[in-house]
């Protein structure tokens, strides 16, 4: 099916939050499509890297929107998950043998490990160890963005 310009092409996928171009039986990401058909900087090396939405906005296949990244840099665009209890990126709760814990995590940008801090809600009330931990964790992040890690304010 042939679709006018500036209207949206393929289905949208619930399923892979994207919209999917059918070609003689092949089923292609739009963005992909996109990025190779306007030669948006780095589409050669796309399958090694991904195509990132800039505004995380997975239907805005708009060539200004669209960049060819590392999928750690893919990664450190997006906000926080639907699975996100605590509201706030990098915070989770966990508890160990009866003590809640408020845990930091964040991935270290040399290694790539994936690092964390606990903070004892028995040892410093609930309040206070996680604000402990989103504090701990923004102190990471910005520690990785002066190394040029690349986490985006939506990632803190």
């Amino acid at each position: 099916r042939i679709t006018e310009k500036n209207s949206e092409a393929g289905t949208y996928s619930k399923q892979h939050k994207r919209f999917i171009v059918t070609l003689n039986s092949n089923k292609y990401q739009a963005a992909i499509i996109v990025a190779k058909l306007k030669k948006i900087e780095g589409h050669e090396k796309i399958g090694e890297f991904v195509v990132d939405h800039k505004d995380k906005d997975s239907r805005n296949n708009i060539e200004t929107n669209l960049r060819v990244v590392k999928q750690t840099l893919n990664v450190r665009n997006s906000g926080k998950r639907s699975t996100n209890t605590s509201g706030k990126v990098g915070v989770h709760w966990q508890t160990v043998c009866g003590t809640d814990y408020a845990i930091a995590q964040w991935n270290e940008h040399i290694t790539g490990k994936i690092k964390s801090k606990w903070f004892s809600a028995k040892r410093f009330n609930r309040d206070e160890a996680f604000r402990m931990a989103c504090s701990y964790r923004d102190e990471m992040i910005d520690l990785m963005n002066t190394f040029g890690a690349g986490y985006t304010e939506d990632y803190t």
